[in-house]
C-alpha cells in the first residue's frame, strides 16, 4: 500500500492462514453432483431445484431443464450455442429452435422395466424412419440415477447420470 510517497504492507500469519483457508472453501464452490455426457464430451453439472423442476448447471451457462419425466428445455450445449425447447401435448413431442419447430415425433406411454439396480422407465418415440428412446433410470432407494433423452432430431441424445450414487458414506 502506497500513502504519500511512504510504502508499508500488512502481515500476519494468522490472517494469511484464516485468508487461505476461506481461499480454498470459496473456490471449492459448489459441487459438481451429475455428469452431462453428450457427442463425446462429459461436462460435470450441479443440480438445483428451482421450483417443481431440476435445473442441471455447469460453466458457460450449459443449462439443462428437468420436470420430473422430461428434458424441458437445453441452452449452451448444442453447437452455435444453440437452444431447444421441447414441449409435450398428449403423445407428440415438439421441439423448438428459439421459437422455430425444428420437429415433431410420436411417443408411446411410459413402459417400467425392472433391473438389478431399480427400474428403468423407457418412451419410446418415433417419425419416419427416426427411432429412439427416452430413458429414466430409478435406484433401489427410488432416486433417479440416470437419465438420456432425445433433445434435437440431429443430435446425439443427452444423458445425466448421477455421480458417487455407490459411494458408502
Amino acid at each position: 500500500m502506497t500513502l504519500f510517497g511512504c510504502s508499508f504492507s500488512f502481515q500476519s500469519n494468522q490472517y494469511s492462514a484464516i485468508k487461505g483457508l476461506l481461499d480454498r472453501e470459496v473456490n471449492k464452490g459448489p459441487q459438481s453432483n451429475w455428469l452431462l455426457t453428450w457427442s463425446g464430451y462429459q461436462i460435470p453439472m450441479m443440480a438445483v431445484l428451482v421450483e417443481n423442476e431440476t435445473w442441471f448447471m455447469a460453466p458457460k451457462d450449459v443449462l439443462v431443464r428437468f420436470d420430473g419425466w422430461q428434458i424441458t428445455e437445453v441452452n449452451n450445449l448444442l453447437p452455435a450455442n444453440t437452444s431447444v425447447r421441447i414441449q409435450f401435448a398428449d403423445k407428440e413431442m415438439v421441439i423448438f429452435e428459439g421459437r422455430r419447430n425444428i420437429s415433431s415425433f410420436t411417443c408411446k406411454e411410459w413402459q417400467k422395466h425392472k433391473y438389478e439396480l431399480g427400474i428403468n422407465h423407457l418412451q419410446s418415440c418415433s417419425r419416419g424412419n427416426l427411432v429412439f428412446d427416452n430413458s429414466i433410470w430409478v435406484n433401489n432407494n427410488g432416486s433417479i440415477s440416470k437419465m438420456a433423452f432425445k433433445v434435437h432430431p440431429n443430435y446425439p441424445e443427452v444423458t445425466l447420470e448421477l455421480l458417487n450414487q455407490y459411494s458408502l458414506n
